[in-house]
């Protein structure tokens, strides 16, 4: 019978317990070594932590020592023509040859609304290869940018961010719903209500219908204004929906739903809305 050593017996039998002593030691490493603190939670299997921890690990440590760099000289300094001498078959092809190498290099460039080709390139070349990053690639590790964080598309963003609210209303996704809102709703009459009165008023309506069934709605116009970074918005349209009772009746709701907007810190959140279905109550 083969005699195995001290050295090569495993910290336990069972596999997910020395896993889970691994993963333990590699939370000290983590904190000793780079000070980083990993908060995962608790019903994460112990094999998929450790692999998250491992990547982490080897993220903060090539962190911790990697130079700033372009993104122009991350790629290689590519030979590309400026977008002014360029016709627009040349820059069409100009453009899908820069996002295949982009991507090469584990870049992902995401643009959330519809733009020309043109304005696409010249935004890679004159804006986003002046991008300062970190010179490290990981395997699986993505950089990723979008073009609104750098031009804001506004009409998008509250385009958007009307389409969460209803579908979460319509799903009756409360925290969704919170996230919307602005910290204090202004309503018509001048009352204040803080987002918590609305959020416990958005729960009184849940109890009473417990499902919403056949929710359509259609955004049929949205405008805006901006001040010196300051700005108000609406997004208004037509809904309609079933709400089921506790009984099993139904009960349809139907009209023009509007949200109105407020823009503040780059952020546009809802301080104010009328939807079929949901009134503020006069207390």
């Amino acid at each position: 019978m083969k005699k195995i050593s001290d050295t090569n017996l495993p910290l336990s039998y069972d596999p997910n317990e020395n896993k889970r002593m691994e993963n333990e030691l590699l939370q000290l490493k983590l904190k000793a070594e780079l000070g980083v603190e990993a908060h995962i939670s608790a019903n994460t299997p112990a094999s998929i932590e450790n692999i998250f921890l491992k990547n982490m690990l080897a993220f903060e440590a090539g962190l911790a020592e990697a130079e700033e760099i372009r993104i122009f000289e991350l790629i290689g300094k590519p030979d590309f023509v400026p977008e002014s001498k360029l016709d627009d078959i040349s820059l069409e092809t100009a453009f899908e040859k820069l996002m295949d190498l982009i991507n090469e290099k584990q870049i992902a460039l995401d643009f959330l609304g519809f733009y020309e080709c043109r304005t696409k390139y010249k935004f890679i070349t004159e804006e986003l290869f002046e991008e300062k990053v970190m010179n490290m690639q990981l395997p699986g590790m993505i950089m990723h940018f979008i073009y609104e964080e750098f031009h804001p598309n506004h009409k998008l963003d509250i385009e958007f961010k009307s389409s969460k609210f209803i579908n979460s209303w319509l799903s009756q996704e409360k925290e969704h719903l919170s996230f919307s809102l602005a910290d204090l709703l202004i309503l018509p009459d001048r009352r204040i209500w803080k987002k918590d009165q609305a959020i416990d008023r958005f729960t009184k309506v849940f109890d009473s219908y417990p499902q919403f069934k056949n929710g359509k709605y259609n955004i049929t116009d949205i405008n805006f204004e901006i001040k010196e970074d300051i700005g108000i918005g609406y997004a208004e349209g037509q809904i309609s929906y079933t709400a089921l009772t506790e009984n099993h009746e139904s009960i349809p709701f139907e009209g023009p739903f509007k949200l109105y907007f407020t823009l503040e810190y780059e952020w546009w959140s809802i301080y104010y809305f009328e939807i079929p279905g949901f009134e503020f109550s006069n207390v």
